[in-house]
């Protein structure tokens, strides 16, 4: 008897560091982070949260103040609009999986290929770096400026363990975090 999964397939790189840690490499446009992670990430949202997920973004993450979301937001308006007089850009986000995930290599590249996410809420997923970045697309989206997050695709590093390895703890997650950001903004 067939059961239904929720597996979304999505084009990745794949990568690693050290015999531990996994990377996939890929993109979405920000209407779609939520579904791929599963919530909402943004900070005035927590508290709506499971408790594990909740507690693992007071652990990992800094609340986005106003101003962080409002200068993002403005910077997205100012070089994503189609009358935008530069270019601008955004590093990759990084989310984190607790548990390993399946990747499917193409035939001819090893490393290129097919990540099956598990969009199941079971699967512990979370934003690692670029928390500021989603919420101010999101914030723009509730607005309604789909004018400028039409222009607008997230490079994402996803992190999970290696294949055969033992899930990510939240210590491990919340190292990756002050890896990502110490040398940016003081973290604790």
């Amino acid at each position: 008897l067939g059961t239904i999964e929720f597996k979304l397939p999505v084009p990745a790189l794949q990568g690693f560091y050290g015999n531990r840690l996994a990377t996939y490499a890929t993109q979405a446009q920000p209407r779609s982070l939520i579904s791929l992670l599963g919530h909402d990430p943004r900070s005035k949202n927590w508290k709506a949260l499971p408790t594990d997920i909740r507690e693992i973004y007071e652990y990992l993450q800094r609340k986005t103040d106003k101003n962080r979301r409002d200068s993002i937001a403005g910077y997205m308006e100012e070089r994503f609009s189609d009358d935008a007089i530069t270019i601008g850009a955004f590093p990759a986000l990084s989310i984190g999986f607790i548990e390993p995930l399946e990747f499917v290599p193409s035939v001819d590249n090893l490393g290129i290929g097919t990540l099956k996410v598990d969009l199941s809420p079971t699967t512990v997923r979370v934003m690692l770096d670029g928390l500021g970045r989603v919420t101010g697309a999101l914030d723009l989206q509730d607005e309604g400026r789909n004018d400028i997050l039409e222009n607008v695709v997230f490079p994402i590093t996803i992190f999970a363990p290696r294949p055969g390895q033992k899930p990510l703890s939240y210590k491990e997650l919340g190292q990756l975090f002050h890896d990502m950001n110490f040398k940016v903004q003081p973290v604790s």
